[in-house]
Parts: structure tokens; sequence; C-alpha cells
């Protein structure tokens, strides 16, 4: 029989949860510090994890975390994992009857979304049945910066130089102007409000305390690029805690007056080059298919992995 149990937020439990997440996606690498820093970059916002025991084994987790994209009110991400050797005994059913019943006797919950991927047809069969719909799809990629052609790379990073084009680190920017988080806020906002799925907008004083709470953060993996001076664009990656030769894109984007310039290609090439610096071997990324983006990645030559799929269940109606 299933006993459920709290996270008690100790490494040891991370790494439970984290192994049980590698075993259901093994070609995603997680480990027990990426959750807690997902759960640091959290803030204020409520956060709950659970963990599924049998026989004295760790062998199914749930969590459930306010959204802090879309900040409707009441909604929750939620992830329920089943070690592959359990599943379909029913270990996932009682943990998500278990978590839900905790997290809305705690909360007024509007709405729940979860991710699966199409080559998770389980995944996909637990969600459907307990009324979830599909929301969105999100093309996820991968690039092996070892087989991108340098001449390619190098075609990308040089001519915008000589058209007041400049690409700095968020490092090099914090230290040499002072306003450099007024200008990151300006451009951010900008372009997320374009994305097909943009999220809640921010003010200064929003966006400052989330950015100085975010563990993911690397200024010397982050570059703005800056055309005659003025930000144009932005983007970013972070280094994969459980491999460290896996770099994640976190956000990239420009600028309405600076589309179609080839500055998101500049960006990504720069963060390719910086990659292969550092003697990473692949960078994964994902996209909404209808954003430019997408292409740009093709372009690249990043490889498509099973597609993400996000469902969502609207509760109280």
């Amino acid at each position: 029989m299933l006993e459920i149990r709290e996270a008690t937020g100790t490494p040891e439990d991370y790494a439970r949860m984290a192994a049980i997440e590698c075993a259901i996606w093994p070609d995603t690498p997680k480990s027990g510090s990426e959750l807690a820093m997902m759960d640091q970059l959290q803030g204020e916002a409520p956060s709950h994890r659970w963990i599924g025991w049998r026989d004295g084994e760790a062998v199914a987790t749930m969590s459930a975390l306010q959204n802090t994209w879309d900040r409707t009110p009441g909604l929750f991400d939620v992830f329920v994992g089943v070690h592959p050797s359990l599943q379909g005994q029913g270990e996932g059913q009682a943990l998500y009857e278990h978590g839900l019943a905790r997290l809305t006797a705690l909360h007024s919950v509007s709405a729940l979304r979860c991710e699966t991927r199409e080559d998770q047809p389980r995944g996909i069969r637990f969600l459907t049945d307990r009324g979830f719909a599909l929301y969105k799809t999100t093309n996820l990629s991968e690039l092996e910066v070892t087989n991108i052609d340098s001449t390619q790379l190098e075609r990308w990073l040089w001519p915008l130089r000589d058209q007041g084009v400049q690409v700095h680190t968020i490092d090099h920017l914090q230290r040499t102007d002072a306003a450099w988080f007024e200008r990151f806020h300006a451009t951010l906002m900008e372009f997320k409000a374009d994305m097909v799925y943009p999220p809640t907008p921010l003010s200064l004083e929003e966006h400052r305390a989330e950015h100085d709470a975010d563990p993911f953060f690397d200024p010397e993996l982050s570059w703005a690029v800056l055309v005659d001076g003025e930000w144009a664009g932005y983007t970013s990656l972070y280094q994969s805690p459980a491999d460290p030769t896996l770099y994640w894109t976190t956000l990239t984007g420009t600028r309405r007056k600076f589309r179609r310039r080839g500055l998101a290609s500049l960006l990504k090439a720069t963060a390719i080059q910086t990659v292969r610096a550092r003697n990473g071997h692949r960078i994964r990324t994902d996209n909404d298919p209808r954003n430019p983006m997408f292409q740009i990645n093709l372009k690249f030559n990043f490889r498509q992995i099973p597609t993400s799929l996000t469902y969502q269940l609207k509760l109280g109606m």
C-alpha cells in the first residue's frame, strides 16, 4: 500500500523526487538541487511536494506550484510521476487524489496545468481520464554544439557588428551601466507581451524582486544585443546541475522595431559559441510552434525531440 508523506525540503527528499523523474524521462537529466532551485524561484508563491513510499522506497512524487508566468488567481502547475516499474497499479491515482485534496484545502484553486510528452501515452491517458483538456503544445529541440558548422556560426556572428550592433554579457552591463535593469525590464516586457502565450506583465519593482530571487540566472550566460547603444534583444542560458555538459535556453527575444534584422540569430550564435568554449555538448530549448524562434532554431540544426503537451483542468465550474 502506498504511504504518502509531504516532502521535507531536505536534499535527500529532493534527490528522491529527482530520481523518480529521471526514471520516467531518462533523456532529461534532473537533480535534486534543480528541484530545490525551482521551489526557490517561487518566492512567496505557494509550492507543495509529496512523496509516495512503498516498502520504505520512494516510488512516486507529486508537486503543485502556483503558476508564476500566467498569474491567474488559483492557477497551479502540477506534476504526478510514478516510477515506471510501478505504473498502472493505482499509485498515481492515490497520490493525485491525496495531493489535490490537500491543495484545495489550503488554497482557492481555479485550475490545474500539467505537462507530459507525446511519447508518454500513459501520462496522456492519466490526464484525459481525469478531465484535463489539451491547452497547448510546445516544440522541444536540442543542438549538439560539437556538430555545428563553424563557418555557419561565424556567418551569424560577425556581419552585424559593422552596423552599430554589439553583444554584451549581462555581467558586463551590470558593471558598466547603472540603469541596466531598467533597460533589461523594458526589453523583456516588450517582447514577452508578443508571445503566443504571454506572461502576466510585471512592474519594475515586481520584476526586480523576481529577478533577485532567480537561482537559475547567470550573468555570464545572459546577453543583450545593443543597436547604437539601445537595448534591442536578449537571450540567456543556464547550465544543468545534473549534467554540466547540457545547457538550457531560458528566453530569447527582440524588441519590435529591431525584428527581422538577424539579431536573434546573432544572440543564438553567441550562446552556441560560449557553450562550445566551455566544452558543453548540448543546448536544449522550447518554443511554441508558431513562434518565429522555432524556425531560427531549425536553421541552426536543432533537432526536434518529443513534443511537450500541456493539459488544463478548470475546477469549481
